[in-house]
């Protein structure tokens, strides 16, 4: 079962509620490894719900943390998780324009001066690398044969 943006929301102030960042042990000092116990165990679940609810990429998400936020005011880090989460959003939901798209745009006719195309690239860590050199050729050539065809 897959809860919503809100259900996450609601379980992360009830965890934080019952089980206060405060009263969550510290082992910084420690210099080998320690057992873990029920009440570490328990921050380190309370902790990735809200991870999980920044990593959602929704506009949803973006609005719950901010209401997790004005809940829980002393948690002045939560500022710096929502700008994640708005992030992660802008991330999960841009679409770059279509080489079709660009093409339209340059080669309006009302438009027949000098044109400058500036091309901002970047290749998804998480997917097959894309082609922009190939991408950008094309839209040269493109432009190349349009000035070619106008000149006549």
């Amino acid at each position: 079962m897959k809860l919503t943006e809100k259900q996450l929301a609601d379980l992360y102030i009830w965890l934080v509620c019952q089980y206060p960042h405060s009263g969550d042990p510290d082992y910084s000092n420690d210099v080998l490894a320690h057992n873990m116990g029920a009440r570490e165990s328990v921050a380190n679940l309370r902790d990735s719900v809200l991870t999980q609810l920044r990593e959602t990429g929704t506009s949803q998400a973006c609005i719950e943390i901010e209401r997790i936020a004005e809940e829980f005011p002393e948690l002045t880090w939560l500022k710096k998780t929502l700008l994640k989460a708005q992030s992660v959003k802008r991330r999960k939901n841009w679409q770059p324009p279509q080489p079709e798209q660009i093409l339209q745009i340059v080669s309006k006719k009302e438009s027949q001066t000098m044109k400058t195309i500036l091309i901002l690239a970047s290749s998804p860590v998480d997917e097959a690398r894309l082609r922009l050199d190939k991408e950008v050729r094309e839209i040269n050539d493109y432009v190349d044969l349009r000035s070619v065809i106008n000149s006549d």
